[in-house]
């Protein structure tokens, strides 16, 4: 049987319908770029701010996002996608990475001087 081809627009388009603050990083953001890898799943990096991790939660809970090393269906609260670490998450389209900070701890705040603004085709945006 084929193996499903990952579906990064949907991961990205339910970030965007909740209007969540998010740079896209990591393989994803490599091939945006035109760089000709594959990847399967998506990294984002999100603002840590509460109401955006409202936003965020929201956007996961529509995307059935649970734990992906975890034995039982546990999906990430609040709190945990406040911290710094580096949450692995399966959804119902790809894995999905939600790193609260990168290397020396470089969050959301630290990494617009180093991003793009960029625009999908699809009508989905993103920083």
């Amino acid at each position: 049987m084929p193996e499903k081809l990952p579906n990064f627009l949907e991961i990205l388009g339910v970030l965007a319908e909740h209007d969540v603050e998010f740079i896209v990083i990591g393989g994803l953001c490599a091939v945006l770029h035109g760089v000709p890898i594959n990847t399967r799943d998506v990294d984002i990096v999100h603002a840590r701010d509460p109401a955006n991790i409202d936003r965020l939660v929201l956007a996961l809970e529509a995307l059935s996002a649970h734990y992906r090393l975890h034995p039982k269906r546990i999906v990430p609260t609040a709190s945990i996608l406040a911290l710094p670490g580096h949450p692995l998450l399966n959804t119902s389209a790809v894995p999905l990475d939600v790193p609260g900070t990168l290397a020396d701890a470089q969050g959301y705040d630290e990494l617009p001087p180093f991003s793009v603004d960029g625009r999908f085709e699809c009508g989905v945006s993103s920083t």
